[in-house]
């Protein structure tokens, strides 16, 4: 029943454009090199961006760096 609910949200808010990777699935959370619905179902990412194909999803070394990183400096301007 999640997966309903959220594909309806994404139906009512989210742009047109933005569906066509995961369509017509409800994504809840990626880890390593695959993504999972909110009912579990399991896939192979295998559309994944440069950055999850170089260092996965999940990858705590990196969230942990990006971590740090936001806490000293959140945002620059490129001007």
């Amino acid at each position: 029943m999640q997966n309903e609910m959220w594909l309806q949200k994404d139906n009512d808010y989210v742009s047109n454009a933005m569906k066509i990777r995961f369509y017509p699935a409800a994504v809840k959370r990626g880890q390593g090199s695959k993504l999972y619905e909110y009912n579990d179902k399991e896939y192979l990412d295998i559309s994944a961006g440069w950055a999850v194909a170089n260092i996965r999803y999940g990858n705590s070394k990196m969230a942990q760096a990006l971590k740090g990183q936001y806490e000293t400096l959140s945002f620059s301007s490129n001007i």
